[in-house]
């Protein structure tokens, strides 16, 4: 019943949104679900589930309904327009129905991932429905959510609270390291979450900055969201901002000389910061980062090893079934053990060698038709390579499947860049 109801609010507001607007452009319409990340939020329904001591529940994303609705008024005959890049998504998803009378045990999980696969296919749908992409304008709009979500992560971590919806109260504080601290979750629900999540806008941003979308506004978020990510802990995700400050530094192309200027400068002042920091605080930083959190690289590759061990040995080809591991591994090994930390690894392992050599496909070739393309600017391919690199980076060594803000994000942003490239070589 509350998912309904939030459905019929976000159509309520889809209506009013149009209303004020005055514009049928239905940029507006994605435009609106990237402002709804700000509220995001789980609803459960009437499921329990009681597995390996625990009791949980069946959710369904705020933002996943927010694309329902995004699609309901976007949709038209080219919305059902599919293409190569959906081969993985429809074979994916017949195979959510044989797992589901085969192999399912765990359906909380599995309904997480079943959720993050539909959102992609509908963010294909959103994207065929649009005749004329505004890249800029919807990248735009990831300023504000930057900013929100800066803001929001400052004051979890000054309260020690997530102050998410449905969460308000809960704490951030981490107590797996050496020394108890809060760490900053954002909108993404946790920390490593976070830390992916702020690795992935801070991309967009960036460009951003240097783009036609450049303004004071930009420069904002692109300050807030380097807060904010410092404010996660999370060390996997400074990697994949580094990663695309280099790249970005490395393969930029000004487009005048104001912006050439505007590069040097904030290059010169980037480093200037990074030289201060590690001539004053590298003491400091090192023990944050690596003493007071603690080692977890070590028991990633107990896990990876467990992995091959029990699982690819045995059932490489179809795999144990999406969202599964945690219970396979208890129920057939008595290992009470975390999701698998590695996106692509937990493909391999629930779906089986032939999905995942379709969804290394899949990915490859949305990336590649991008680079490929001789209609749009040398920035916006730019933009794709950080984009894809820092979530290879990121998704690789957190749980990443099981974070659907930062699934949803990444494909918006590079679907995006996907699909304005196909209309601009049709023109």
């Amino acid at each position: 019943m509350k998912i309904v109801i939030l459905f019929f609010l976000y159509v309520i507001l889809y209506i009013f949104f149009r209303f004020i607007l005055k514009q049928k452009d239905k940029n507006i319409n994605l435009i609106l679900v990237l402002l709804l990340f700000c509220l995001s939020f789980n609803l459960s329904i009437s499921y329990n589930q009681y597995l390996q001591g625990e009791i949980l529940h069946i959710t369904f994303h705020s933002v996943f309904i927010a694309l329902i609705v995004c699609l309901l008024f976007s949709f038209n005959k080219q919305s059902l327009k599919f293409g190569l890049e959906t081969i993985y998504l429809i074979v994916a998803i017949m195979n959510f129905v044989i797992e589901y009378h085969f192999k399912i045990f765990d359906y909380v999980n599995f309904m997480k991932i079943v959720m993050t696969l539909i959102s992609v296919l509908i963010i294909i749908m959103i994207y065929n429905s649009i005749s004329n992409i505004n890249i800029n304008k919807i990248f735009y709009s990831l300023n504000y959510v930057a900013i929100f979500n800066s803001i929001l992560g400052i004051a979890q971590f000054i309260t020690g609270k997530q102050l998410l919806l449905g969460s308000f109260n809960s704490p951030i504080l981490y107590t797996e390291g050496a020394v108890d601290t809060n760490r900053a979750v954002g909108i993404a629900a946790s920390n490593n979450s976070g830390g992916n999540f702020g690795a992935l806008i801070f991309g967009i941003i960036l460009y951003n900055c240097f783009s036609r979308n450049r303004s004071k506004l930009s420069w904002i978020a692109l300050f807030l969201t380097l807060i904010f990510s410092a404010l996660t802990l999370t060390r996997i995700g400074f990697v994949g901002i580094i990663f695309e400050i280099l790249i970005f530094y490395l393969a930029y192309s000004p487009m005048n000389r104001k912006e050439q200027k505007l590069k040097l400068i904030s290059g010169y002042i980037g480093l200037l910061i990074i030289i201060i920091l590690l001539a004053f605080f590298r003491n400091s930083i090192y023990n944050k980062l690596f003493i007071e959190r603690g080692d977890t690289s070590s028991s990633r590759f107990i896990q990876y090893e467990r992995v091959y061990n029990y699982i690819l040995n045995n059932k490489l080809l179809f795999g144990i079934g999406d969202g599964q591991y945690r219970n396979y591994m208890y129920s057939t090994h008595h290992i009470l053990d975390l999701q698998i930390h590695s996106q692509y690894l937990n493909i391999l392992a629930e779906q089986g060698l032939i999905l995942f050599l379709l969804y290394v496909l899949f990915n490859i070739f949305i990336f590649v038709r991008i680079l490929l393309s001789k209609k749009i600017n040398r920035n916006l391919k730019v933009l794709s390579i950080m984009i894809f690199t820092a979530n290879f980076i990121c998704s690789n060594v957190n749980p990443n499947q099981y974070y659907y803000l930062n699934n949803v994000l990444y494909y918006l942003i590079m679907f995006g860049i996907y699909f304005y490239s196909k209309q601009k070589n049709t023109t």
